[in-house]
């Protein structure tokens, strides 16, 4: 998902073709507990992967799943060999998830992951797309499906995954996308959001045009929510710049984002082009300099 947050609202765009009638679906076990919790380490580690940065095309998740480990090797250049054989573990077991046929339909995954520990008690409802050059001014596409992992241990009072079942949504919810709101406000547009409790290992996957957000984690939460993201797209969006591999944005660029602390990841996300004084005394200037780099590539 990649948000642009200066607009309110969204209009999606031509949808892919849907003809089953899942719209959200609930597994848990997916993966041993033990997988999870080495997997939620490591990404606990990364301060959190932005959207739109990784897309893992259908034809290298086949060849994995037939013995290929080139594909695994790509990304392990990224996020080590241990994390990169768990996620080519989690997009299989996505694609068995999806509801019948759909696994041998789609172009491509995309991957990011969320590392969140703030109270905030405001909520960013949204639809995850990919916006086309000119923002939110034309229709957006979304995913065939959207997926969300947990890997938190249970009990911390981590925010729970909340989704409008509306399919499509209605305007009055689109409009409410894309900004911060109080849950208050959204129910009393929409009196049947579904609430998914966040579990270790819990794997929820969803029609990708339905609205969604995250709760807010609970006042005594003492460690980050942390969870796995995968959409999958019927084809690969197309850039204005092109790449090769996993990732629009070179190892060494993903290095350097990867050791930023996590509250300067944060006013990044939100559009910072300046950081404060004590925070930019916590950062190496050069691996600065190759994130806004990249991100400028990125558009």
């Amino acid at each position: 998902m990649m948000s642009l947050g200066t607009h309110e609202g969204v209009r999606l765009g031509p949808q892919p073709e849907r003809v089953s009638p899942l719209t959200l679906q609930v597994t848990d076990g997916v993966h041993r507990p033990e997988a999870i919790a080495r997997a939620h380490d490591a990404v606990s580690r990364l301060a959190g992967i932005p959207s739109g940065v990784f897309w893992i095309r259908a034809a290298d998740v086949r060849a994995w799943h037939q013995g290929d480990l080139r594909p695994e090797t790509a990304l392990a250049a990224y996020f080590g060999e241990s994390l990169a054989r768990f996620l080519f573990q989690h997009f299989a077991r996505l694609i068995e998830a999806l509801p019948l046929g759909w696994g041998t339909s789609y172009g491509c995954l995309e991957l990011w992951t969320k590392v969140v520990d703030s109270r905030r008690q405001t909520v960013w409802p949204h639809v995850d797309t990919v916006p086309l050059h000119d923002g939110w001014k034309s229709a957006c596409p979304s995913p065939m499906w959207g997926s969300v992992l947990y890997l938190s241990p249970e009990g911390q009072g981590h925010g729970d995954t909340v989704f409008c079942p509306q399919d499509p949504p209605s305007p009055a919810v689109l409009d409410l996308c894309m900004a911060e709101r109080t849950e208050e406000e959204l129910r009393s547009t929409a009196t049947d959001w579904q609430r998914v409790r966040a579990r270790p290992g819990r794997l929820v996957v969803f029609r990708g045009s339905l609205a969604h957000y995250v709760a807010p984690n609970l006042p005594q939460t003492q460690a980050p929510r942390v969870t796995v993201l995968v959409n999958v797209w019927d084809q690969v969006p197309r850039f204005e710049a092109p790449f090769e591999g996993p990732c629009r944005i070179t190892p060494e660029e993903f290095a350097a984002f990867a050791r930023l602390p996590r509250a300067v990841v944060d006013l990044i996300a939100d559009g910072a082009l300046a950081l404060p004084d004590e925070l930019l005394a916590q950062v190496d200037p050069a691996d600065l300099e190759l994130v806004f780099a990249a991100l400028l590539r990125l558009g």
